[in-house]
């Protein structure tokens, strides 16, 4: 490659950024003590002039008069940064490259409101030097420290030609000048032009750490168009051509990793000019470029500091000599501590087996509606396959801390979040365990680890020094010395859903009392206000801080200020195929498994969970590793998984059916209760209440149903998983409720509006069917006959209610859950029942998935005609169509308009007009981004069909990027095929 050229290239001298660390946020303060205290008075004095400048010509534009009105407030720490900065440059003998100035408009806070309404011609003409004079505002001095050189002759005859800093005496005499006489400024520059003043005005040092710093964020930004970058550069003569060869080959063979990288290594060699000439490429594409446009926009938002920042955040720890044999050991009870994981009581887990997890920065929507786990999952693939390579950042866990992700890389609190199983403990050993082998975050001296789970067995005031050395008692004789420097401490909380109490972070009566007040590691306090002082920053203020959590317990650290949120989205494709081949041990069964699995919606869906990875795999194992085994029906439903799960484990370990049955019900009633309290986690005084012994969870059943956490200070149990909770405490209600208290149950839950009793509605309904409960009424014995047709009537009755009320989205919404509870029975003579004759499914403005269809087409696969079906603006595509294709031939009214259907849905939906007994009459296709490609298809399909009387294929003006385009020919041919079939075919705003 290139050879090195200048100083863009070399290595920083890493070193110490202040003598005091809290000098980089200060640089306010020793801005006006360089000014002399005399900034303020420069601002208004400017202001003075423009407003002085534009009465001169006021009878040029009569109709324009606007104010100005600058405050102290506006003039933002960032842009005092500025003259800092100028003047550490002149100290290193290192200069901005452009001479140009620019308004250093490096955030909203240093933006002087600006709504300009200015039309004359002549105010157009003075347009660059308002804007310079904006500058001089925003950033406290000229461009060359001379009026005289950069502002409009008019205003040097009202301002001495001397530099804005020495003006006090002047500026106290003009101060009464302009009290009444006020203008409007135009509006400041755009985002490239405030991203090139930032650039403009940091040395070729700095620009290279910033770079290196953001190096990892911006390969995953450019990957996509990694060649159309090098093009650029190569215009710009900064790459060779043999240069621009080797990434373009890179980009032919779909290797866009190795080429960013190969680009981003190019640039460093070329030298400053290079990088510089990087970023200008960069700031002209952001534009179209989401994920790029947000790396800019916060590089010009933590401004001036930046810098200082990049070199802190890599500063490695160093503990006093005579700490180090502590910190040693700190370290090693750690690594032991998280070298193994207990999943489902084995403890054979490393965490180097461990299949790596995607996280990403800005999780997405917290207020969940629907079940989380099913809202994350069923849409999960496809989410981001969309949003991942376009806007979304992904994090490594080295990266949730000291990186460029979040408001500043020095302290703060990091979120963390993911449903239950996707994995978050397991980063959060991870963390740990690589930290305490040398491998991460060697910029912290200690890192503790503590448990929400271990907090709700502390009762009383308490203080964070006994927390701690409870933990870790070796810590007794050194843990003041260790909080002496709390940026050099990283704490994990572990588990905030798991918390008894709801932390209220904008509580103003606990922020502002001094009874709940925590300044101090010895002080006694709730726990409560010893997490909320941390997280504040009011205890050890600048320690590092992760959190981790469930989506439905987020909403209480809206109020505290995080400084990054990130979520674990689980396992993509290639994560599940890893853990499957991990799983099995054996590449042929772990393909044949994951291929079923693959094929399957339901199954499919459940695979992003890592929890529910291993369920699939250990139910499914008999299936397909045991030759000998008998055909038996794979599970079909979550309800069918989860039974022939829990029979698995009960056919493993043996044992009475009577004690097995009683021992379900009592865990069950357990788990039930915990459902409605949102309760995970379960101590010795749960299990007496619900009379279960100690010496019961001595049994291999119960301990694969039961997890004891081994790290925790307090004999603590889950389950373990979520999903198997919800399951027991349906089969416990099925097997032990009176029928009259199974309905008021299934009424209850199913008003609850959290989502809390969604899955066990879908696991009591599915119990309720003899398929899905066989292979559990063997090791149980039968299901009481009474409690089950109860079921089946609150079923009926509710899917009755459901139809007359779906009129508006949220209606519908609640009629497609209730058949996801019939699909979850699988009873298809009930299904014939309810829908013998079905006038019409409307689900019009509903937005589904491929799940929801498939939902769908199960449960009204089995209806006779279907009136109308109405899935207008669904946001269906030709997957989802594949999905419906099984009731489509049903339906005398089927309506389409407003999807994104494509050609291609198009040509799915001919094998239903072609079937022989389609009872389709009216087909409406309007706004479907359709194209004559589907014509010469849709006209044969429609010439052997013999029901079809109306098709509509027309697209209105507001159709967007759905409109259907067709050529005159293709307008010709629907014109005599209507002649020929007499169908009236609309392919405008009327009939053909």
């Amino acid at each position: 490659m290139a050879k090195k050229t200048d100083t863009f290239s070399s290595k920083c001298e890493d070193s110490h950024p202040c003598e005091n660390r809290e000098d980089v946020g200060n640089k306010a303060d020793e801005c006006r003590r360089r000014a002399g205290g005399k900034t303020i008075f420069a601002m208004r004095q400017v202001a003075r002039n423009v407003s002085s400048f534009f009465k001169a010509n006021k009878g040029r534009n009569e109709k324009h008069r606007s104010q100005v009105t600058v405050h102290e407030e506006t003039i933002s720490t960032v842009a005092r940064c500025e003259k800092v900065d100028a003047a550490h440059k002149e100290g290193d003998g290192s200069t901005p490259t452009s001479s140009a100035s620019y308004p250093n408009l490096h955030s909203k806070d240093n933006i002087i409101g600006l709504d300009t309404d200015i039309n004359s011609q002549k105010q157009e003409e003075h347009s660059l030097q308002v804007n310079q004079i904006h500058s001089f505002i925003t950033s406290g001095m000229s461009p060359t420290g001379n009026l005289e050189h950069d502002f409009h002759p008019r205003l040097k005859e009202t301002w001495p030609a001397r530099n804005v800093l020495d003006q006090h005496q002047f500026v106290q005499s003009q101060e009464r000048d302009n009290d009444e006489i006020t203008q409007r400024l135009p509006e400041p520059y755009d985002a490239e032009t405030q991203m090139r003043a930032f650039l403009s005005n940091i040395n070729d040092k700095e620009l290279r750490r910033i770079t290196d710093f953001y190096r990892p964020r911006l390969e995953d930004a450019i990957e996509a168009f990694a060649d159309t970058v090098a093009l650029a550069l190569l215009t710009d003569n900064m790459l060779s051509s043999q240069d621009y060869q080797c990434i373009r080959q890179r980009v032919d063979v779909d290797d866009r990793t190795t080429a960013t990288s190969e680009l981003l290594n190019v640039v460093f060699e070329r030298g400053a000019k290079a990088g510089r000439a990087l970023w200008e490429v960069l700031v002209k594409m952001q534009s179209t470029k989401p994920k790029l446009r947000g790396i800019l926009k916060e590089i010009q938002e933590k401004g001036c500091n930046l810098a200082k920042e990049v070199m802190w955040s890599r500063v490695a720890s160093k503990v006093p000599n005579y700490m180090e044999d502590i910190y040693r050991q700190h370290k090693e009870t750690l690594r032991k501590r998280s070298v193994r994981l207990t999943v489902a009581n084995e403890t054979n887990f490393t965490l180097e087996e461990y299949t790596d997890l995607h996280i990403i920065s800005s999780p997405r929507q917290r207020s969940l509606v629907e079940h989380e786990q099913l809202s994350r999952g069923k849409e999960h693939e496809k989410w981001q396959k969309r949003h991942l390579k376009e806007s979304l950042e992904k994090v490594r866990i080295d990266q949730l801390f000291r990186s460029s992700f979040g408001r500043t890389s020095l302290s703060g609190t990091s979120v963390l979040t993911g449903v239950a199983g996707i994995g978050k403990t397991t980063v959060v050993h991870k963390i740990v365990h690589d930290w305490a082998a040398g491998k991460i975050y060697q910029q912290f001296n200690f890192v503790f680890l503590f448990k929400f789970r271990d907090f709700n067995s502390i009762t009383g005031r308490t203080s964070l020094n006994q927390i701690a050395v409870s933990l870790y008692p070796y810590l007794q004789d050194y843990i003041q010395d260790v909080w002496k420097e709390p940026n050099r401490i990283l704490i994990i909380l572990d588990g905030l859903d798991e918390f008894k109490e709801t932390i209220d972070f904008g509580d103003q009566l606990r922020n502002t009392a001094n009874e709940y007040h925590c300044f101090d590691p010895n002080c006694q306090c709730e726990v409560y206000d010893i997490v909320r002082c941390l997280v504040q920053e009011k205890l050890l203020k600048d320690c590092s801080m992760l959190i981790t959590s469930r989506p439905t317990a987020l909403e209480s650290l809206d109020e505290a200020g995080i400084n990054l949120w990130a979520e674990v989205l689980g396992f993509f494709k290639e994560e599940r195929k890893t853990f499957f081949q991990r799983f099995f041990q054996n590449e042929e069964i772990a393909a044949k498994v994951f291929s079923y699995v693959e094929q399957d919606d339901i199954l499919y869906t459940l695979c992003f969970n890592p929890c529910y990875c291993r369920v699939i795999c250990s139910t499914l194992r008999p299936y397909f590793v045991n030759d000998e085994k008998e055909e038996m029906a794979l599970p079909k439903t979550v309800t069918a998984l989860f039974s022939s799960y829990i029979a698995s484990l009960l056919n493993r370990w043996g044992g009475d059916i009577a004690n097995r049955r009683e021992l379900l019900l009592k865990i069950g009633a357990m788990a039930y209760e915990g459902i409605g309290k949102k309760k995970l986690i379960f101590y010795d005084d749960d299990f007496s209440r619900h009379g279960l012994k100690p010496s019961q969870f001595t049994s291999g059943f119960m301990m694969e149903m039961l997890e004891k956490d081994p790290s925790t200070m307090y004999a603590v149990h889950t389950f373990s998983h979520l999903t198997i909770q919800e399951f027991l405490a349906a089969l416990s209600i099925l097997l032990s409720k009176a029928p009259q208290d199974i309905k008021s149950t299934l009424n209850e839950a199913y008003s609850n509006s959290d989502g809390r009793y969604e899955i066990f509605l879908r696991f009591l309904v599915g119990l309720s069917a003899s398929s899905s409960a066989e292979q559990l009424q063997n090791d149980l014995s039968d299901f009481p006959p009474n409690a089950t047709r109860e079921v089946k009537v609150w079923l009926r009755e509710r899917l009755d209610e459901d139809f007359k009320n779906a009129y508006s989205e949220g209606s519908k919404k609640k009629l497609l859950n209730t058949f996801y509870l019939l699909f979850e029975s699988q009873d298809t003579q009930f299904m014939q029942e309810i829908f013998e004759s079905m006038r019409k499914t409307d689900f019009n403005g509903v937005s589904l998935n491929v799940l929801d269809c498939r939902v769908l087409a199960t449960v009204l696969e089995h209806s006779g005609v279907i009136g109308e079906m109405n899935l207008v603006y669904c946001h269906m595509d030709t997957e989802h169509i594949a999905r419906l294709l099984p009731v489509f031939h049903k339906c005398k009214i089927l309506r389409l308009t407003d999807n994104h259907l494509k050609d291609s849905g198009v040509h799915q939906l001919l094998k239903t007009l072609e079937i022989t007994k389609c009872k389709i009459e009216t087909l409406e296709l309007a706004n479907n981004s359709l194209t004559d490609a589907c014509i010469d298809g849709l006209c044969s399909a429609i010439s052997k069909n013999k029901s079809l009387k109306h098709l509509q294929i027309y697209s209105s003006e507001k159709a967007g990027d759905r409109i259907n385009c067709f050529s005159e020919k293709s307008v010709v041919q629907l014109k005599k095929l209507s002649k020929k079939r007499r169908i009236e075919i609309q392919s405008g705003d009327v009939p053909i």
